[in-house]
């Protein structure tokens, strides 16, 4: 594998998605180590959850995945970071940008739904 930051995940049935940043070191072996709660445990955490504004119901969870990690994810031209992340988006359609400079940016339009958690992933050209 070549040198760099890639994300790894991990989903498993009645367990929380494992994700994470990893540096890939030329020559290094590493050992990673996946903690993954069940869903159980995030239910019993719901009283911790109560000071917790709780997102406009005319919203649902987008990922966003852009490659390389360090690209910045735009919606509707307002920095929602870079790399990975599952974002509240309101329903309807939205422009997306993803940008890493030098590499070539992507812009493209989404309808956000009810429904499944959908995926917008990019790897950007020219990296």
């Amino acid at each position: 594998m070549a040198p760099g930051r890639l994300a790894a995940t991990a989903d498993a049935v009645g367990y929380q998605q494992w994700v994470q940043d990893i540096v890939v070191r030329p020559g290094a072996t590493d050992t990673i180590t996946v903690n993954m709660l069940p869903v159980t445990a995030i239910a019993a955490n719901l009283s911790n959850r109560a000071n917790t504004p709780a997102a406009p119901l005319d919203s649902v969870k987008v990922r966003f995945a852009v490659t390389p990690l360090h690209g910045k994810i735009y919606v509707d031209d307002k920095d929602r970071g870079e790399g990975r992340k599952e974002l509240w988006v309101t329903l309807g359609r939205h422009q997306v940008r993803f940008d890493a400079p030098p590499c070539t940016p992507w812009t493209g339009t989404i309808t956000v739904e009810r429904g499944p958690i959908q995926t917008v992933a990019k790897a950007l050209p020219g990296c």
